[in-house]
């Protein structure tokens, strides 16, 4: 986020333990950003076994950001992905449970088991 005007995104793409990727999102979710998140969503889960969005960077979040989020759960339950938001806090987290997608959303989708 370099130059500091609010509608600055952040996306990191990390890669963990068996296939587990975390996008880390840092800054503004608006109608200017959210097409990036959903790119980014859609980008990490053909090689993640589960996406999981860190949202703890976040400062502002509308509904297009909302409607990226549910896209992407929606993708990752088509892929048999696991997926959950994290880090939801102060007015990101109201905006969640407000619009109903609180639990649907950070519970997520589980990891699918590993076949034997």
């Amino acid at each position: 986020m370099s130059s500091g005007t609010p509608t600055d995104l952040a996306i990191e793409r990390r890669t963990e333990a068996e296939g587990r990727t975390v996008l880390v999102l840092a800054g503004y979710i608006d109608l200017s950003t959210a097409m990036r998140v959903g790119a980014a969503i859609s980008a990490a889960l053909p090689e993640a076994s589960s996406l999981e969005v860190d949202l703890a960077g976040v400062t502002f979040v509308d509904s297009s950001g909302l409607r990226e989020f549910v896209l992407g759960y929606q993708q990752a339950k088509s892929a048999g992905r696991g997926f959950r938001l994290t880090g939801a806090h102060g007015s990101i987290r109201q905006v969640l449970e407000i619009s109903g997608l609180y639990d649907y959303l950070t519970e997520g989708l589980p990891e699918s088991p590993a076949s034997d």
